[in-house]
């Protein structure tokens, strides 16, 4: 069996420089750089060498506008119109020359423009920098962005327009005389953008003016650019994933006579990590990343790296808690360490690495509680099947997203939970919400599995001791978990403290980190759904404002009426049956419920059921269950696989009416029934177990 593992990786290897050899190959001053700079032209109500942008469509209210009554240079300008919070802006393709300074400015008039957001400025598209922006009323006033060009002839697309990426405004603003100037040196006092961390994207299909206005969900063709990436990550599939696939099944589940030595499966879950780590290695550098989440995380790292204390009271968008902005300000540090500099195909792989590091660490934690409690032929399958998962390289090594780096916290709160570990449960879980918000969906299985195991200890001393119930109560909470709650709270208050002290604002506003939750999760996305296959993309809501009425109540009403009812059922389930497995197979109910009947849910956020189903299959040895994990990773990587495609092409919404989004919705939702159905027949069955085995040692 060794020697047909090693001559597997042989195979392996060889067959994969094949496929993968055409990857590493070659690939193929005082003029003003803006065409139509004043926008004098146009046509059918179209400025002529311009393209348009916004967050959302508005067809009830033109945004882009030409004004000929008010204008700084020539006869017309620009004008964009915000009724509604919006992310709006005219962009234009330039190239420049090689290792040269250059002056982005335009002159922008502004009417009621928002305070609380980003306003009129200049920028780069898919980066987070941003000129001086104006807010408020200002008459015509001269805005400029300074640029660093590569040793490369640099294509970037600038923006001139109203709100940023994460930032919408409202108000009027008015552009007009825009240049873009060749410079000696930059002058004193003004920051500079560094291009290399800018990589164009080839052949971007904007959206035009007319499309904007009117409202049309057109079918993408895709660019060169995300052509590129298919191919990459189905060579993926075609030269890892389908192999390791069926040598697990032919090698290790059919094969009767493998090795009973410890050993041998050390070296296979060694092999397969470095496997994993170099696949995710070579699909980061080679594929694009999110465009908006890269972009973020690459400016969020070079500023936490460089002002971690200072992070959260600069002018600067970050909706993200602080544990992952300290994360990233380290790997930030660790990049100029290394004097990598801001280059996206070498900068991003270290701003990703806490992600891809978390993959492997979460494939170890499953391999190792499977060789624990069933064996070490099903641990090798499990690790597998998760860390050459498409979804989970999509997610971390492709898209960008930390949803892994989130997910290990998960699996490990629950593990210490299932260990009865009060403080450390409790710990980790504070530590996940710091990490991600979404943390706070677990909060009612903790609750639950705290009550519950408090009062079967009561109920325990009771019958052992024939007491009184009040008298067991006081006992129990005395000699037991009053010690627990009390350094859970101390370990939980301690670190919060010690987190928020290490950033700036909280010595100016203690409560900020409330505000940024508060913020996050119930201001910042108010829509049925943002691209989640569920029960509002089934049902037409997708980017519909869940404000908006439904059966009578609002969508935001029926997302709180689910997330109340899911998490009632779940404490059903700890009445039904208590003991250490009931956290794990309840969490995979909370989760994928809260996923499909919540409002305001992205489309990553199942991604920690992926991980917890594999979990289940390990605590309660069902081997069947592996079924419904790749049918949730089937669905989901559709869900994540359409929304990154798209956002290549800078379109970030999927239409509502989409018919392969709606179909995938509702096999989310019978998956979801299909886990209610399976949890509740496991915990009865486990009950009757129970009941049954106490009536047989009565009668004794």
């Amino acid at each position: 069996m060794s020697k047909k593992l090693i001559f597997f990786v042989i195979v392996m290897i060889a067959y994969n420089l094949v496929v993968y050899s055409p990857l590493y190959g070659n690939e193929d001053s005082d003029k003003n750089l803006i065409e139509n700079s004043s926008f004098e032209l146009y046509k059918d109500n179209n400025f002529e060498n311009w393209c348009v942008y916004s967050w959302f469509s508005d067809n009830e209210n033109k945004i882009f506008n030409i004004d000929s009554s008010i204008y700084n240079k020539g006869q017309n300008c620009a004008l964009i119109y915000l009724k509604n919070e919006n992310d709006a802006r005219y962009l234009q393709k330039i190239e420049l020359d090689s290792k040269k300074y250059y002056k982005v400015s335009c002159f922008m008039k502004t009417e009621n423009v928002g305070n609380n957001s980003v306003g009129a400025n200049i920028g780069i598209l898919d980066q987070s920098v941003v000129s001086n922006d104006l807010k408020g009323t200002n008459d015509w006033t001269e805005v400029d962005l300074f640029l660093k060009s590569t040793e490369n002839k640099d294509k970037i697309t600038l923006t001139f327009g109203l709100g940023s990426y994460g930032s919408l405004n409202t108000g009027k603003l008015w552009i007009d005389n825009i240049k873009v100037e060749k410079l000696d040196n930059i002058p004193h006092g003004k920051d500079v953008f560094d291009l290399s961390n800018y990589k164009e994207k080839e052949d971007t299909n904007l959206i035009t003016k007319s499309d904007e206005i009117n409202g049309i969900d057109k079918e993408i063709n895709f660019s060169k650019l995300s052509k590129e990436n298919i191919k990459i990550f189905f060579k993926f599939l075609i030269s890892f994933f389908i192999p390791v696939l069926i040598y697990l099944i032919i090698m290790i589940v059919f094969v009767k006579g493998y090795p009973k030595n410890k050993r041998f499966f050390i070296f296979g879950l060694v092999l397969i990590c470095i496997l994993a780590i170099l696949v995710r290695f070579v699909l980061r550098i080679k594929m694009q990343g999110h465009p908006i989440d890269i972009g973020c995380f690459t400016a969020w790292a070079n500023e936490a790296s460089e002002n971690l204390f200072g992070f959260y009271s600069s002018d600067g968008f970050s909706d993200y808690p602080p544990i992952y902005i300290i994360v990233l300000s380290i790997m930030g540090k660790i990049a100029k360490l290394l004097n990598i500099g801001l280059d996206h195909e070498k900068y991003i792989l270290v701003i990703s690495l806490p992600s891809i590091i978390a993959d492997i660490l979460i494939g170890i934690i499953i391999y190792k509680l499977a060789s624990e409690k069933i064996s070490d032929k099903i641990a090798i399958v499990l690790i597998t099947l998760f860390v050459f998962n498409p979804l989970v390289i999509l997610n971390s090594s492709i898209w960008g997203q930390v949803d892994s780096f989130f997910t290990l916290f998960i699996l490990l709160m629950l593990i210490q939970m299932s260990k009865g570990n009060l403080i450390c449960t409790n710990l980790i879980l504070v530590i996940s919400i710091l990490i991600k918000p979404h943390g706070l969906i677990f909060i009612p299985i903790v609750f639950y599995n705290f009550m519950f195991k408090f009062y079967y200890k009561i109920m325990d001393r009771k019958n052992n001791k024939n007491e009184k119930f009040f008298n067991s109560l006081i006992y129990t909470l005395r000699n037991e978990y009053l010690r627990k709650i009390l350094l859970s709270l101390i370990s939980i208050i301690g670190t919060v403290f010690f987190i928020l002290m290490l950033f700036k604002k909280t010595y100016n506003e203690p409560l900020w980190i409330i505000d940024l939750f508060i913020g996050t999760v119930s201001q910042q996305y108010n829509y049925a759904t943002l691209n989640a296959f569920n029960f509002y993309a089934a049902v037409k809501a997708n980017w519909v404002d869940d404000s908006e009425m439904f059966l009578h109540l609002s969508y935001n009403n029926w997302g709180s009426f689910f997330i109340i009812l899911i998490s009632i059922l779940v404490g059903i389930m700890f009445v039904l049956l208590y003991d250490e497995k009931i956290p794990i197979i309840t969490s995979l109910v909370l989760i994928t419920g809260v996923y499909i009947f919540s409002s305001r849910m992205h489309e990553r956020y199942m991604f920690p059921a992926i991980a917890i189903t594999l979990l289940v299959v390990i605590y309660y040895k069902k081997h069947w269950i592996l079924f419904l994990y790749v049918f949730l990773s089937f669905t989901n990587f559709i869900n994540v696989w359409m929304v990154y495609i798209r956002s290549l092409e800078e379109d970030y919404w999927i239409p509502k009416e989409n018919v392969l989004m709606r179909t995938v919705s509702v096999a989310n939702i019978l998956a979801f029934l299909i886990i209610l159905i399976i949890t509740v027949v496991f915990l009865m069955n486990k009950r009757i177990e129970v009941i049954e085995t106490k009536k047989v040692e009565s009668e004794f």
